[in-house]
């Protein structure tokens, strides 16, 4: 009786391994559309759909300006989740390591989303310089993006390469620079980008919230453009993305005009030049605000 007894869980247990093995591999969702290239006012959006059904998912990259980082969603059921707790994890091909994403819950097209808070990169990396300059190759071979959630299934999404997608974003953000009436042949050979004069974080003060959402206790994560002339003066404000109703944009945009200085742009003979300059700004209840 004794071995009998012995014997049964660890025959129970052997033959629930596969089971669980299988439970871990990955969900593998294959392409369900074409990438489709949104241009909008202050942003290129590439959005491409995956899989079907219940597996049904999106991909929404945005990118903001001249940069090799973007605004990531990830929307659709196997990435549903009910709280912000859980790592989200991505991996942009084989090459590529594996990075953390912070992220806030939302929604998009219908569908419970991810949305990162920062912008990534491919391989990972915070702050671009002309040694990490990601290649044409580097995205080329990137033929799927990876993602893990918690403990949730993986879900690998067969992108193929990115080369193509990324090359049609580069072309949209030029043209959309263009529409600032930016001069781009001009801002490729620049020497100086426009520099912020003093801390900018007192450019937005806790007085600025709306005070009806204050009470609220709504938060806010606001992408911004300021134009910013040769002078080094803030002329104009744009709102790129935001979590929030207009008013609230509005107040962000009034402080920045009011408050925001610069150092101009300089060109490739050291001469001032009308650029812009682009940031985040985040407003928390127990940190009201945050400029990135």
């Amino acid at each position: 009786m004794r071995t009998r007894f012995s014997i049964l869980p660890a025959l129970i247990m052997a033959l629930s391994w596969p089971q669980l093995a299988f439970a871990k591999e990955p969900l593998h969702l294959k392409p369900a559309s074409k990438w489709v290239m949104r241009h909008q006012d202050d942003s290129c959006r590439l959005v491409r759909l995956f899989g079907e059904d219940e597996n049904k998912m999106m991909l929404v990259l945005t990118r903001f300006g001249p940069t090799a980082r973007f605004r990531m969603t990830l929307a659709g059921e196997p990435v549903r989740i009910h709280s912000d707790k859980r790592p989200l994890k991505v991996q942009f091909g084989a090459h590529e390591t594996e990075q953390r994403v912070p992220y806030a819950l939302g929604e998009a097209g219908g569908l419970p989303a991810l949305v990162a808070i920062k912008q990534v990169r491919i391989d990972g990396v915070a702050k671009a310089t002309k040694a990490n300059r990601l290649s044409k190759s580097r995205y080329a071979a990137v033929e799927f993006l990876k993602v893990r959630v918690g403990q949730k299934r993986p879900v690998i999404l067969e992108t193929g390469s990115f080369k193509g997608p990324i090359g049609a974003m580069h072309a949209c953000v030029r043209e959309m620079m263009a529409d600032w009436g930016i001069d781009v042949e001009r801002h490729k050979t620049r020497t100086e980008r426009a520099r912020p004069i003093g801390n900018v974080e007192n450019w937005i003060r806790d007085d600025d919230y709306p005070a009806g959402m204050l009470k609220q206790k709504q938060p806010a994560m606001i992408n911004f453009r300021l134009s910013v002339s040769e002078k080094g003066k803030a002329t104009a404000c744009h709102i790129q993305q935001t979590t929030r109703p207009q008013k609230f944009d509005d107040a962000v945009c009034n402080a920045l005009i009011r408050r925001a200085s610069f150092t101009p742009a300089l060109d490739a003979d050291g001469k001032p030049m009308a650029s812009y300059w682009r940031s985040q700004v985040r407003f928390a209840m127990k940190q009201m605000r945050k400029i990135r």
